[in-house]
């Protein structure tokens, strides 16, 4: 993950709430601070916890076959990591890397395995995290995965990007690219093209769509300078 992104102000203090894991006794457990760039866990290694972001961003990134590493996805705060891999005892599938500073309490493969076995609401609530955490992950990729060209992707990830509002951190071009699997230098350019014909553009690390028309027809039909 580039060191370029600006520091994000974040929560110094960990509310005293519950968590989407209510069966576990999270409310009274310390939050460990963690610094930006700081790894929680990395793709290979055994997955014995699972994490939940009391505050600050993470990115999911994984590295593609010629090395060029790519973001999954970009995680806030009540966001659960690894959770998945922890309750079916699998090697982590991505590296978690803190993009800013931010709060993360840790839950052992035991407690959630426990609370999976004690049933009730609080598994109800385990079970809806990990579906809505796989369904949101698959929909980006079947997005991402369907575009046939560069402007297609990045179109594809400018619309949700601005349609979610806050719900990323501010990025620079080469996160940008990072999780539309592009080369920076591809996405300046049409980050650049599409300024200049009025349709979006990336202003203080936010997507801004003039015209969402425009830029759904690129999503399904592609991009041509002119």
């Amino acid at each position: 993950m580039s060191s370029a992104l600006p520091e994000l102000e974040t929560a110094v203090a960990v509310a005293e709430r519950p968590l989407p894991v209510t069966g576990v006794s999270l409310l009274r457990r310390t939050g460990m601070p963690l610094r930006r760039n700081e790894v929680l866990f990395r793709a290979g290694e055994p997955a014995v916890s699972a994490y939940y972001l009391d505050s600050g961003w993470t990115a999911l990134q994984r590295l593609s076959a010629a090395g060029r590493s790519f973001t999954l996805a970009w995680c806030g705060q009540g966001a659960a990591l690894g959770l998945a891999e922890t309750l079916l005892g699998l090697p982590y599938q991505a590296t978690a890397v803190m993009v800013t500073a931010g709060t993360v309490r840790r839950v052992t493969q035991q407690e959630l395995r426990a609370q999976l076995r004690a049933g009730g609401r609080p598994a109800e609530i385990l079970m809806e995290t990990l579906s809505r955490s796989w369904n949101e992950l698959a929909e980006r990729l079947a997005g991402l995965g369907l575009a046939e060209s560069a402007p297609q992707r990045l179109a594809h990830f400018v619309l949700e990007w601005a349609a979610e509002g806050g719900h990323r951190p501010p990025l620079r071009h080469e996160e940008i690219a990072a999780q539309c699997g592009l080369a920076r230098e591809t996405v300046s350019r049409l980050v650049s093209d599409w300024r200049r014909h009025g349709i979006a553009a990336v202003r203080g690390g936010r997507a801004v769509v003039r015209d969402p028309a425009r830029l759904a027809q690129i999503e399904a039909q592609g991009w041509h300078r002119t």
